[in-house]
């Protein structure tokens, strides 16, 4: 198995840029985060089916799950784009190295940084790099441009839609 040496350092780095880029961290629905995840993954893999997104109560974190190809995020706080894409990046990583390289390795912060970039229109290689995070440009260059302006939203926020069924279940008490 593959050391994954910088795992903690890339969750507390990635916790600093979200402070820096409000359009990373904006709160979006099921819908749109299904969308991002499509267009996103179809970058690099236009043919192949993108993973589907789950949304899961509970402690813990947010993951990609190889065997289901399927990505579970938290609905207080994983349904905004700077999540939605470290777990796209792992499933491209892991399409693209197989289990060869660190789950927070070099090639997944590449394919990461590339994928925010993407989105936000903004570079953070440098900002991870003066954190000692190490990163490589990504082997397999995106195939598929793909614009990442989402549909507006139908519905509010996952996020939003968690806190009011909290509210009204308290009301009910």
């Amino acid at each position: 198995k593959i050391r994954d040496s910088q795992r903690s350092k890339v969750y507390k780095w990635e916790f600093t840029i979200r402070e820096l880029d409000s359009n990373l961290n904006e709160q979006l629905t099921l819908p749109q985060a299904q969308e991002l995840t499509d267009k996103a993954w179809q970058r690099y893999y236009p043919k192949g089916p993108s993973p589907r997104v789950l949304i899961r109560n509970g402690h813990g974190n947010s993951f990609y799950k190889i065997n289901s190809h399927t990505i579970t995020l938290r609905p207080s706080w994983g349904v905004i784009p700077t999540v939605i894409l470290h777990e796209v990046a792992h499933a491209i990583t892991i399409a693209t190295h197989g289990l060869t390289v660190a789950m927070h390795g070099a090639e997944f912060m590449g394919y990461m940084l590339e994928l925010w970039k993407w989105y936000s229109g903004t570079s953070f290689v440098r900002q991870a790099q003066s954190s000692k995070l190490k990163v490589v440009p990504v082997r397999l260059k995106p195939t598929a441009k793909r614009s990442a302006k989402l549909k507006p939203a139908k519905t509010a926020s996952v996020a939003t839609q968690v806190q009011e069924d909290k509210e009204q279940a308290k009301q009910k008490k």
